[in-house]
């Protein structure tokens, strides 16, 4: 959309030119001439052909040299206002050239790139004459093309000059006084814009950034429903981000902040809509919100909770209440981790009348219930299945999907019966055939068949012939009748035959060995027949079924062996001694005899012994458990006591015998015991540390590996209990102990682990993560990536707060700069340069003296300060990088005016010199 004229025309109406010029006047009307020729240039180009790569650059060139020239003399107005106009047309040329591009066919993203450098120039132009007289508001519309722009570079994924952009905008509207901004639109930008800079912070990883100008939004809300739902929508979109990435729980505790931010928007914009239409949206923004907090609470195994969001979204969601597919299911899932069955079926049924819920839906939620629900749930997961059947067109990879959870594991003999009887009428209905008939799903059509045999073959391992006949007939339905898989039915005719000689049915074991017969003749059928002879006492049919074998092409001497056995176990001896005779004819011929034999193998149970030792020592019953009370009470007191005295060491042994007495109690207080023991193996760590500190004297090799186990059983406690029932002074101190401890061992990598999965847990707090990072980043026990993520995540619990505390933030930021320094050297220039860029971003926007004045000096100087040694090494580039980081530090530290006029006039000089003379002759000047 192409910009209106931001004013009436006279304001664009060159003043009357003098009569003279002056030599700097004269160069600014050359300058202004030539990006007027490229402007002209610009608006000539056809809008349907890229545009050419040199043209940005051309006029990015000349606009740096005019920069070069600036600020304009105040009573230049018409330059100023002249450069406006410039700006506006190659704005608007670009805006042809993208309405062109969108039209037609979508433009290269190279020439879409150019076009977005154009606007980029456009708006770095605007800003030169942000001053300028007789324009209403110029800052906020030269905000505007750099809000506009960052966009456009954001969506070339081009992050760094979205911020830079966004950067600039906000740097302009940060002058403003925000009260005295009346217009809805510019209200409107200054949220946009926070929002937008908000995006680009989390694309490059940024993550307090990003959630502190969240925070920082809310004080441009201005009274707006729009306003409120936009915010609300973005920490929405961000805690769908954290939940896409799949991370350990500790993410869950993130993903619960962002939801519930957005809901307490949501809430407030309701009261303040003025309208049913701005209601009914913020209404379907609130609910979409819970239903994120309920799947959440869901994946946290807060069943109680999801239930009480579902229930409120049903009462209270939209207009009738909220009736979302996805609420059943969410329903149903947590009934059935509450152990409520009959709740989990009746939100399964209702699924059937709802045709909003989408076919992968419903199918997991069949395989969750039936999973959770075991073989008292297949009949109404076949209920549900076939009411869906009756309801909607269902695929054949959902009906194989159903069909092959509900087979499962079978849970014993009776289970895999009654599994088996179900999963035989499902794929017996004629609907769910016709699923499998066309080719296009002839690969789920053979996984239906391998379903259903291996279900049939369970069966008949468990000699339940009649269930797995059921199935194998039920698996026939799902090979096609061609010749390509009449070996497939011919396995299938003879798998039922043996079912059939098992149940003793001897006509239908015949009808379906013929069968085979008929489709593959080999020596297997032959064998069958022999069997059905023997069961028939036929003898004489048997006797002439060995023949027949031995006439097969695939016969073998191993059969007549078989055979033989077969007959000795029927009793019918003539049979047996007529396989026998043929058998020994082929061995005759001087072919080797086989040797079958068969290992019988016993195998010993041994039954454990009970180990009655406590009992024998404390007694029986309510008596020794009495007497294990009073010893594991009596030794946590005395532990206590010699703690107080400072004598550790028996305060150790002490707190140790207190873990082991409460092992012994099985009195039905497990999970109370549960917390005593846990306490007393860390506090036993810790009187073991507090030992070695009194003595002086390190702790043997032995002593560091016990205390480490004594850390691994507190933490298997730690994990099993509910935070609820543990203090957090109590897990922050295993935490520090078992830091320590692996730290002897140099074990760098559980020492990360044990600290990242504290700061997922609720008892975790910025200021634990302060004291950890602290602690990691100095002594003995340095480790700096644990250093650097207790840090990070303490600065990013500091920032989310409503009111952070600059001066703890300020703390945080230069010891990650130090401890990146440290940790990276000089390998890594990048990675301390970031650093700084991230305490520039968080200063942005802040007012006068929000951030600690001497913090911000002292980043300044010392960024400043770090460009001499890529200087000395030739490195102009990163000198560059570093001497620029320190001027922006520095243009947002009160009181460093001099310092910033200094550092100006050497960056000029620099940019000047650099390319004639050799680096050692440039180095800048350390600021003291």
């Amino acid at each position: 959309m192409r910009i209106a004229e931001i004013s009436t025309p006279e304001h664009f109406q060159a003043a009357a030119a003098p009569d003279s010029q002056s030599p700097s006047q004269n160069q600014h009307s050359q300058l202004l001439s030539q990006i007027q020729s490229k402007i002209k240039q610009t608006e000539s180009h056809p809008p349907g052909t890229p545009l050419p790569d040199s043209l940005p650059s051309e006029l990015r060139q000349l606009l740096t040299n005019l920069t070069q020239l600036a600020p304009f003399p105040a009573a230049n107005n018409s330059l100023k206002l002249h450069l406006w106009k410039l700006s506006y047309r190659l704005w608007n040329a670009c805006v042809d050239f993208s309405n062109a591009a969108a039209i037609r066919s979508p433009s290269s993203n190279r020439s879409s790139q150019n076009v977005t450098k154009l606007r980029h120039v456009a708006a770095d132009m605007l800003s030169l004459a942000v001053d300028v007289v007789g324009v209403p508001s110029p800052a906020i519309k030269s905000a505007s093309f750099y809000y506009k722009t960052g966009l456009a570079w954001h969506d070339h994924k081009i992050f760094d000059l979205a911020s830079t952009c966004f950067e600039r905008a906000t740097d302009l509207l940060s002058k403003l006084d925000v009260s005295k901004i009346l217009d809805a639109g510019e209200r409107k930008l200054l949220l946009d814009l926070n929002l937008a800079r908000s995006r680009t912070a989390w694309e490059i990883s940024d993550k307090n950034l990003a959630l502190t100008l969240l925070n920082r939004s809310k004080t441009l809300l201005f009274g707006s429903s729009a306003h409120f739902k936009a915010l609300a929508n973005q920490f929405l979109a961000f805690a769908k981000a954290v939940l896409s990435r799949n991370e350990n729980n500790g993410s869950f505790n993130d993903v619960l902040k962002l939801l519930n931010e957005a809901l307490n928007l949501c809430e407030k914009g309701l009261s303040i809509s003025r309208t049913r239409e701005e209601t009914v949206e913020i209404k379907e923004l609130k609910s979409k919100t819970m239903r994120f907090i309920s799947a959440v609470h869901l994946q946290n195994g807060e069943f109680e909770s999801v239930i009480k969001c579902v229930k409120v979204l049903r009462e209270n969601g939209c207009e009738k209440g909220d009736h979302h597919a996805s609420l059943p299911v969410l329903a149903m899932k947590a009934w059935l981790g509450l152990g409520r069955y009959s709740e989990a079926e009746q939100e399964l049924k209702g699924m059937v009348v709802n045709k909003g819920i989408p076919e992968g839906v419903w199918v997991s939620a069949v395989e969750t219930y039936f999973h959770a629900v075991g073989n008292a749930g297949v009949e109404t997961t076949k209920g549900v299945f076939l009411g869906l059947l009756g309801r909607c067109h269902v695929s054949a990879r959902a009906a194989l999907r159903v069909v092959h959870r509900v087979v499962g594991d079978g849970n014993g003999i009776e289970g895999l019966r009654t599994r088996g009887k179900v999963v035989a009428e499902l794929a017996s209905d004629e609907r769910v055939v016709a699923l499998f008939a066309s080719e296009s799903v002839a690969k789920e059509r053979t996984a239906m068949h391998a379903v259903l045999w291996n279900c049939g073959s369970g069966n008949f391992q468990l000699k339940d012939y009649e269930t797995s006949a059921e199935m194998f007939e039920k698996s026939m339905l799902y090979i096609p009748h061609d010749l390509e898989n009449r070996v497939i039915r011919a396995k299938g005719y003879r798998v039922l035959c043996l079912c059939y000689l098992g149940l003793t049915q001897l006509d239908r074991a015949q009808e379906y060995i013929n069968e085979a017969e008929k489709l593959d003749p080999n020596i297997i059928c032959a064998f069958l027949k022999f069997k059905i002879c023997l069961q028939k006492n036929d003898h004489c049919g048997a006797t002439n079924q060995i023949q027949k074998m031995i006439s097969c092409l695939d016969f073998t001497p191993d059969f007549l062996s078989l055979a033989a056995h077969e007959a000795v176990a029927s009793r019918a001896l003539p049979v047996a001694v007529a396989a026998l005779s043929n058998f020994l004819n082929f061995y005759n011929s001087g072919k080797p005899m086989p040797t079958t034999e068969v290992v019988v193998l016993r195998t010993l149970h041994t039954r454990e012994l009970l180990n009655l030792g406590a009992e024998s020592f404390f007694g029986k019953g309510e008596v020794g458990r009495r007497e294990r009370n009073w010893f594991a009470v009596t030794s946590w007191n005395f532990g206590a006591k010699c703690g107080k005295e400072k004598n550790y060491e028996l305060c150790a042994e002490f707190l140790r015998l207190v873990s082991g007495f409460y092992s012994l109690m099985g009195d039905g207080q497990m999970e109370e015991n549960n917390v005593t023991i846990c306490k007393s193996l860390i506090m036993t760590v810790s009187a073991m540390i507090a030992s070695e500190n009194q003595n002086t004297t390190p702790l043997p090799d032995a002593e560091v590996k016990h205390a480490v186990e004594l850390l691994e059983r507190a933490g298997k406690i730690l994990t099993s209990l509910s935070m609820g029932n543990i203090e957090g002074d109590i897990h922050f101190i295993y935490v520090l102990n078992a830091y320590d401890m692996h730290g002897r061992l140099n074990n760098l990598e559980s020492q990360h682990h044990i600290v990242k999965n504290f700061a997922g847990t609720k008892t975790c707090s910025p200021q634990y993560l302060l004291q950890i990072g602290l602690n990691a980043s100095q002594g003995p026990r340095f480790n700096a990536e644990v250093a650097t993520f207790a840090l990070s995540e303490c600065l990013s619990g500091f920032l989310s707060s409503p009111s952070p505390n600059y001066q703890d933030v300020a703390l945080i930021v230069r010891r990650l700069i130090a401890i990146a320094s440290i940790h990276k050297g000089n390998t890594d220039d990048d990675a301390v340069l970031g650093m700084y860029k991230q305490a520039y971003r968080i200063m942005v926007g802040l007012k006068e003296g929000e951030y600690p004045t001497d913090e911000g000096k002292w980043l300044a100087m010392t960024a400043w300060n770090r460009a001499a040694i890529p200087v000395r090494m030739g490195e102009i580039n990163m000198a560059k990088k570093w001497m620029n980081a320190g001027l922006e530090l520095a243009r947002k530290v009160t009181g460093m005016e001099t310092y910033q006029a200094y550092m100006e006039d050497y960056v000029a000089d620099f940019e000047k010199k650099f390319h004639t003379q050799i680096a050692g002759e440039i180095q800048p000047q350390q600021v003291q």
